[in-house]
């Protein structure tokens, strides 16, 4: 294992059309059934977004992309009354089935988010699934505000009143 952690090498993945190739392959290998992630949303997420293009490391090792992360930039009120501040919405975190169990991910992570503060980043979101709560909280400092509710259905989406409520 340690021998597999010193060929790693972590860089930021860059916004060449190479680079966000090497991550569509990564998230197509890892995530097979998720067509939403073609090529045409990777590169807007990535290359498009009106707010900014997406702050995004990997890990590399044999020559191909074996670990992601990125922050997608988004724009909110982290407090009412205040005006909107910049962010990341941390996503696609993804390891390749070989390589995983050596903290890749948390130092992707890491390296994502002391570049998203050093660009004027104030806050970082991350919707993550059960398993990873703890290691996101414990490891990296996240708070856990609540679990995420979902609701699936058939037929129109549910109207809101004016107070938000479902």
């Amino acid at each position: 294992q340690r021998i597999a952690q010193r060929m790693t090498e972590v860089r930021e993945t860059g916004a060449s059309p190479a680079a966000i190739a090497g991550v569509a392959e990564l998230l197509a290998e890892v995530f097979p059934k998720a067509r939403q992630l073609d090529r045409g949303w990777i590169d807007w997420s990535y290359l498009a977004n009106p707010l900014g293009a997406s702050i995004s490391f990997d890990a590399h090792a044999g020559g191909r992309v074996v670990a992601h992360i990125a922050g997608r930039v988004l724009s909110a009120r982290v407090r009412e009354g205040t005006d909107p501040v910049h962010g990341v919405l941390v996503h696609h975190a993804a390891t390749h089935p070989e390589h995983r169990g050596r903290g890749l991910l948390v130092q992707l992570v890491e390296a994502m988010l002391a570049r998203a503060a050093a660009t004027g980043a104030a806050f970082a979101v991350a919707v993550v699934n059960l398993n990873s709560v703890g290691p996101v909280v414990k490891r990296l400092g996240f708070t856990a505000l609540r679990p995420l509710s979902v609701r699936i259905g058939l037929g129109p989406l549910p109207r809101r009143d004016p107070a938000g409520a479902p």
